[in-house]
């Protein structure tokens, strides 16, 4: 799906490319602002969520599935996502075990999973040792 490019599109297009990690539609803005560009909370959502429905974008909801993040997709081969639902850091997952358990669920459950749309959650290794917690 191709989208019609308007002066605000290609601006928040062209901030999420520049800045190639997960952000928020509020963080967006301001960083839009702090770089001399007016843009209505609403245009943003709307050129998110178009963004997001033509693939140019990729949208990761919260633990409780209140707020959400975004990330460009462009360039950036479909995987699965870790999430900390500590400090929201967002980890791309994208190594053979992963993809062997994505191979387990279709051989032994008859179900494909999208790596486009599945996250993980848990703690990142920097909230797990402030927290005490290890894998070991």
């Amino acid at each position: 799906m191709e989208v019609y490019k308007t002066k605000q599109r290609e601006l928040v297009l062209s901030y999420l490319k520049d800045n190639n990690r997960c952000m928020s539609a509020d963080e967006i803005i301001a960083g839009l602002r702090d770089n001399g560009h007016a843009v209505s909370k609403t245009t943003v959502y709307r050129c998110l969520e178009l963004f997001s429905n033509a693939g140019q974008a990729s949208k990761f909801l919260n633990s409780q599935g209140e707020s959400a993040v975004y990330r460009y997709s462009g360039g950036h081969d479909s995987h699965f996502h870790l999430k900390c639902t500590e400090c929201n850091k967002t980890v791309c997952a994208d190594c053979g075990f992963i993809n062997r358990m994505q191979e387990h669920f279709y051989n032994h459950h008859g179900f494909t999973v999208s790596k486009t749309h599945t996250v993980i959650y848990g703690l990142c290794r920097d909230c797990g040792r402030s927290k005490g917690e290890t894998s070991e």
